[in-house]
């Protein structure tokens, strides 16, 4: 799942504006399997497959080989395109508890739980699969305005909605139907992503979620914050006009990342960008931030880490390939858990 994924899809041949040690760890990303065709949302890892949003759907990739799991959706390794699935006006985001998927279609402005080889709606979430549904019924009503990215950890799920109040919202999964609790509001929230609490400022006394991490985010205004329990939001970074992507915690890699303040476990937090020069941010906990350039790929827009830190990166805009890493990630820091 995403959840405590590294973002590192950048890592590859680490050409840097303003230079990089001689020791440093390199990672080179290669393109997996063919052209996919489409453009491409966020990504989540489970099992053996790889899912991607993708135009209106949710394909599964094969993590092995980046070929279309023909196992999935009806044979045809899409989910919401065939048979009894739910068809997706516009699916861009996508994470996994381990078990469902949870999409966001954000042109209906709903979360929908699917099985991720079916594709079928699981009703065992709430009434009707379907959250963010205030009727309930088989016509739904959105009580979000512009539903984004989701993340979901302990049982809990946690959406951005990035129009009206800005807000983040926050389920119980079990029974979860109509809209919950509100966590926060004027955030301008697009991508969410739970990650180990900061051991220092700016998050050191804010509340924790379970297991001590807190939540972050990123915008379109190019900030990075942290939100606690309490929807207490701090700045961690104001990054102008850097279309701001996807983000995930990993282990610093390559001298100069490796000398900002870290998160508990090690950890940094990665930011990927598609603004077109395949830039990667790493930023430490006081909110200092490390600019290198990726010459293997194009601009990137979701980005996840395997358990055996191999890394995997969705292309964004006209880049419609996927990318993974040559070997695994070699990690200097292992003190972050991935689930």
């Amino acid at each position: 799942m995403k959840t405590l994924a590294v973002s590192c899809w950048a890592l590859g041949l680490w050409v840097l504006t303003g230079g990089l040690a001689a020791d440093a760890q390199e990672v080179d990303m290669a393109q997996l399997g063919p052209s996919t065709g489409v453009s491409h949302g966020t990504m989540t890892l489970l099992g053996s497959r790889l899912y991607v949003a993708s135009v209106g759907s949710v394909r599964a990739y094969v993590r092995a080989s980046g070929a279309l799991d023909l196992t999935v959706g009806g044979g045809d390794g899409i989910l919401g395109n065939s048979g009894g699935e739910r068809t997706y006006v516009d699916a861009e985001f996508v994470t996994t508890d381990g078990t469902s998927l949870f999409v966001t279609d954000d042109s209906d402005n709903l979360v929908y739980v699917v099985d991720p080889v079916t594709g079928a709606l699981l009703a065992a979430v709430g009434t009707d699969g379907i959250i963010g549904n205030d009727t309930g019924g088989a016509n739904p009503e959105p009580t979000f305005t512009n539903a984004k990215d989701v993340a979901v950890s302990g049982g809990v799920l946690y959406v951005a909605d990035a129009g009206g109040a800005n807000a983040i919202r926050r389920y119980q999964l079990a029974g979860a139907g109509g809209l919950a609790v509100t966590l926060a509001t004027g955030v301008s929230a697009y991508f969410l992503e739970l990650g180990p609490a900061a051991s220092a400022a700016p998050c050191n006394s804010a509340s924790t979620f379970a297991g001590g991490q807190l939540l972050y985010t990123s915008d379109l205004n190019d900030d990075i914050r942290c939100v606690d329990t309490a929807g207490t939001s701090a700045l961690l970074l104001d990054a102008s006009s850097l279309a701001m992507r996807d983000l995930a915690f990993g282990p610093p890699v390559g001298s100069n990342c490796g000398t900002l303040l870290t998160f508990n476990g090690g950890a940094v937090l990665y930011s990927s960008e598609a603004n077109g020069v395949n830039e990667l941010r790493c930023t430490g906990r006081n909110g200092a931030t490390f600019l290198s350039n990726d010459a293997d790929v194009g601009p990137a827009y979701g980005i996840a880490r395997a358990s055996d830190n191999t890394l995997y990166q969705a292309g964004a805009g006209t880049d419609q390939n996927l990318y993974s890493s040559v070997a695994p990630l070699p990690v200097e820091l292992l003190g972050v858990t991935v689930q």
